[in-house]
């Protein structure tokens, strides 16, 4: 199902909402619950998928707009991987085998709760500006 365009319209609670990538988030997820850490191949392969999907989440906001007519959202393409970075570190797996690396979810889900909250706010700001796009 394709994400609605952030309309100025929307409430503060429903932008919020559709700054998340959710296929981004939904295909990482499908792809740690398959790729199990049993060895270095199954690792390194889960650090590719994870570089793609945040190399490709802007993209794939921009494409999904496009399909539906609509105008990219700037912001929510610079955000979207921003927030997937920060919800695929909370969330641990690739980073929890990173070599020589200590891993702590506290801080993504830190930074991922001060995005939620604060993205929409600047939102705000920028349609009541009149610089939304």
């Amino acid at each position: 199902m394709a994400r609605e365009d952030v309309e100025a319209a929307d409430g503060y609670l429903e932008r919020a909402i559709k700054y998340i990538p959710t296929e981004i988030v939904a295909a990482h997820t499908f792809a740690m619950a398959t790729l199990v850490p049993t060895n270095d191949a199954t690792i390194i392969a889960a650090w590719c998928v994870f570089a793609l999907l945040l190399v490709g989440s802007p993209f794939w906001i921009r494409i999904v707009a496009t399909l539906e007519g609509k105008r990219p959202p700037r912001l929510q393409v610079f955000i979207a991987p921003v927030v997937y970075l920060a919800w695929a570190y909370s969330s641990g797996y690739p980073f929890t085998y990173a070599a020589g690396v200590s891993h702590n979810p506290e801080i993504g889900a830190t930074v991922l709760a001060f995005i939620a909250i604060f993205t929409p706010a600047i939102d705000e700001i920028r349609v009541k500006s009149g610089t939304s796009r």
